[in-house]
């Protein structure tokens, strides 16, 4: 019936207005919240740092943060937000540290079968978000998951209820993970920056590119919703 209805409103005359209006959504929201990154990011990554660490709770930078960390050693220049890994095992002292220090839980992601899970926090004073991807070991491996919504989810995203989604595996080289100083905090980085950031980027990560994607990735296996489903949550309110 709901795919019925989406298929009439795509063949309407208001669909294209309707295009148009979320493509300037789309970049209403890409200035406001580069805008509030650049203001806050540093800031973010202190209070969450020292949230972390004085919990004792092992994290490091992730993907498009410890990209910056590593070659601009600063923030990329398009990025939007910040991201860290944890281990799994870790989750449940990482979110009520976390919640203790001023940060919520606006959007999580959960594998149904195993456990994978994906979370975003935002401190209560501030607009800037930050992922945590939790990872397990297997072997000489270490592996995250990641996720990505199935067709016409914009059309469902903000009903604060667990909605369904595609997830990916992420595989890196293990690593043992050291502390280093970026932004003004303390944090954790894989040992071998380099093969790590190699592995997801491939070789020739030190040359900018704004527009890698998803097509670019070069460790990672995808599932069918068939496969793993997982479902994600968006709290309500929170402008995404």
């Amino acid at each position: 019936m709901m795919q019925a209805l989406l298929n009439n409103f795509r063949k309407s005359p208001l669909y294209p207005l309707y295009r148009a209006y979320m493509k300037r959504r789309a970049r209403e929201k890409s200035r406001r919240i580069s805008v509030a990154f650049k203001k806050e990011g540093e800031r973010v990554l202190q209070l969450f740092s020292v949230a972390l660490n004085e919990a004792g709770i092992p994290f490091w930078l992730e993907f498009g943060t410890l990209l910056g960390y590593y070659r601009e050693h600063d923030f990329i220049s398009h990025d939007f937000d910040l991201d860290t890994g944890a281990f799994l095992e870790d989750q449940p002292k990482i979110r009520t540290t976390l919640e203790k220090a001023g940060f919520e839980l606006v959007r999580y992601y959960n594998v149904k079968d195993d456990g994978g899970r994906e979370e975003c926090y935002k401190h209560r004073d501030m607009d800037t978000t930050i992922d945590i991807f939790y990872y397990r070991i297997e072997g000489n491996v270490m592996y995250s998951n990641s996720f990505v919504p199935l067709k016409n989810m914009s059309f469902r995203w903000n009903l604060n209820r667990l909605q369904p989604f595609r997830t990916f595996r992420v595989n890196f080289p293990l690593a043992s993970i050291e502390t280093a100083e970026f932004k003004g905090a303390r944090v954790g980085v894989p040992k071998d920056t380099d093969a790590h950031l190699r592995a997801y980027y491939g070789d020739d990560y030190m040359i900018p590119n704004p527009n890698f994607g998803m097509k670019d990735r070069k460790n990672i296996i995808y599932y069918t919703y068939e496969e793993k489903p997982c479902e994600g949550f968006l709290k309500i309110g929170f402008k995404e």
